[in-house]
């Protein structure tokens, strides 16, 4: 899927597998079992989310690549994630994006 950007005079590619939904859900963020890290878990909340995963703010230091456990608070459905990549710190939280594994 290509878009036209006028703002650059050309064509751009969509590279999204899934929409992204803007949507803030409840969320507890807690370390992979067997995991070699100090375990922590945290709620906090999504801000967008798609078919593949989701951005979060966390307070916990976590690293590209790490995988961690994705916990809806309202279902109780629980999702291994992969850390995408690990954004920029604001008002003491880190936002990140997750891929699900599964």
């Amino acid at each position: 899927m290509s878009s036209v950007n006028p703002s650059r005079g050309g064509s751009e590619i969509n590279h999204r597998r899934s929409q992204r939904v803007i949507l803030s859900l409840p969320v507890i963020i807690r370390t992979e079992e067997g995991s070699k890290i100090i375990p922590f878990e945290e709620e906090t909340q999504t801000i967008v989310v798609n078919l593949h995963g989701a951005l979060i703010l966390l307070a916990a230091k976590v690293s590209k690549g790490q995988k961690i456990r994705l916990k809806n608070r309202a279902t109780q459905e629980e999702k291994v994630c992969r850390v995408a990549n690990v954004g920029s710190a604001a008002e003491g939280k880190v936002q990140i994006g997750v891929e699900f594994l599964d």
